[in-house]
Formats: C-alpha cells, sequence, structure tokens
C-alpha cells in the first residue's frame, strides 16, 4: 500500500499518536483492539451468547446477527484481497 493510502487509514493527525511506522520490511499500522474486525466480533458473539443465557433473546438476537454481519463483510473483504493478489 503506498504511504499517503495508508495515512488516509488513519495515519497521523491532529491529536494522534503516529499510527504509521516503517521498517526496512515496510510498513506497519497500528491499531487498537476496538478497531478490528475480528475483536469487535468476538465481542459481539460473547454478548449475544451471555444474553441468551440470561433469557434475553432478543438482545441475544440482535448482537449475534451484528456479529454475524460483521464476519461475514470481512470474509467478503478477504476474498476480494484474494482474488486481486493472489491469483496472479
Amino acid at each position: 500500500m503506498a504511504q499517503h493510502g495508508a495515512e488516509r487509514l488513519g495515519g497521523r493527525g491532529p491529536g494522534r499518536e503516529d499510527r504509521l511506522a516503517s521498517d526496512v520490511s515496510g510498513y506497519r499500522l497500528r491499531v487498537a483492539d476496538d478497531e478490528l474486525d475480528a475483536t469487535r466480533f468476538e465481542r459481539l458473539a460473547a454478548s449475544g451468547r451471555a444474553s441468551l443465557l440470561d433469557g434475553r433473546h432478543s438482545d441475544a438476537a440482535a448482537e449475534l446477527r451484528a456479529a454475524g454481519l460483521r464476519r461475514r463483510a470481512g470474509m467478503r473483504y478477504q476474498r476480494r484481497l484474494q482474488r486481486r493478489f493472489c491469483s496472479r
């Protein structure tokens, strides 16, 4: 990824720590746990399971649905990247 593209993802800006680092192997974008789709999915899924066990079925359904939507969106993005970069 070009540096300007990585910076648009959240690199540098007023009041923010430097999130974009570079070294001899390339660029690294530092992100907080709650910025990762996988972490959000795990949190929503755990909350949905807990709601289900507590008998809060409508809350459980909403949380598990949100987790499923996040997971499917991540899988679509991963397939798009694979087609773009691995099929050459």
